[in-house]
């Protein structure tokens, strides 16, 4: 009987900390649902958010710019903190799975964190990213952060993922 209330009760609290994840909350002065907390790919699939595969669609990654990446962009970790209310997410977060699914970037290797609109997010670690435009994405290798595009990117996403990688 014991291993069975166990078992439940790993049940129960696994279920609970996956209904964190891709949270959509109504943001009630636009009526419009939004994504706070941790949030996956998958949280895009939702029709409410369709504006994501048509920008993912349209844009065309170049190439040119990313060749011999690859050893840099090895062992990276990145934090993308966005709003899925905001316009400057709509279009860069989609450009920029597109470079990483490019680049075959593993995927546990990214973080989102997802803020409502008052940049607020009930992620323990946000305050410690110190953001406060979305969308921000934080490079890190060895834990240590080595670099941002926050907004947008100063020349390009492209451009600007290789400054970060190669500034060293």
């Amino acid at each position: 009987m014991t291993k069975f209330l166990f078992f439940c009760s790993i049940i129960l609290m696994s279920n609970l900390l996956m209904s964190q994840v891709n949270k959509i909350i109504l943001d009630e002065p636009s009526g419009k649902q939004i994504l706070v907390g941790y949030v996956t790919r998958e949280a895009f699939s939702d029709t409410q958010f369709s504006w994501y595969d048509k920008n993912f669609e349209d844009y065309k990654v170049n190439t040119t710019i990313l060749e011999g990446i690859e050893e840099e962009i090895s062992g990276i970790e990145i934090t993308a903190v966005i709003g899925s209310w905001c316009g400057d997410t709509k279009r860069e977060l989609p450009r920029f799975h597109k470079i990483l699914d490019y680049l075959n970037f593993p995927s546990e290797n990214l973080k989102m964190i997802a803020l409502d609109v008052d940049k607020k997010t009930d992620v323990e670690e946000f305050d410690k990213l110190k953001v406060s435009f979305v969308p921000t994405l934080i490079f890190y290798k060895n834990g240590e952060e080595i670099g941002r595009i926050v907004e947008q990117p100063y020349k390009s996403l492209e451009e600007d993922i290789v400054y970060i990688l190669r500034k060293e």
